[in-house]
């Protein structure tokens, strides 16, 4: 969990922006562990822009033999400006086990309630 904050968050050393949280699923009263942990990180918090998330889910994508493709596909329709503009696209990123498989989600906002820049007229 550590390595994963560290990783998403460029090794922040305060997460005083914004918070990453947990959740667990218990589903079975009787287990000893949840059935499902996952960690949520708001990466776009500890980011310049969300060039820089890209760049580390994808560095971590590949660390941990994931593919990225369909992230990256996903990213692109989502995105309707550049990612150097900022931050704000990606919502959360997050790491979970469920039923002791590792998963790593990215949660993409289409920022529809952020108001566009109005064009100046001279």
């Amino acid at each position: 969990a550590r390595a994963f904050v560290a990783a998403m968050t460029d090794g922040a050393a305060r997460l005083d922006a914004r918070a990453p949280y947990t959740c667990h699923a218990l589903l079975d009263p009787s287990a000893e562990r949840p059935a499902e942990t996952n960690l949520y990180v708001p990466a776009g918090a500890y980011a310049r822009d969300d060039r820089e998330v890209c760049a580390r889910f994808v560095a971590h994508l590949r660390a941990t033999g994931g593919d990225d493709a369909l992230y990256l596909r996903a990213l692109e329709a989502v995105a309707r400006r550049p990612l150097a503009a900022g931050p704000g696209i990606h919502s959360y990123v997050a790491s979970s086990r469920r039923d002791g498989a590792a998963r790593t989600t990215v949660y993409l906002s289409p920022e529809l309630m952020r108001a566009p820049v109005p064009a100046r007229h001279h």
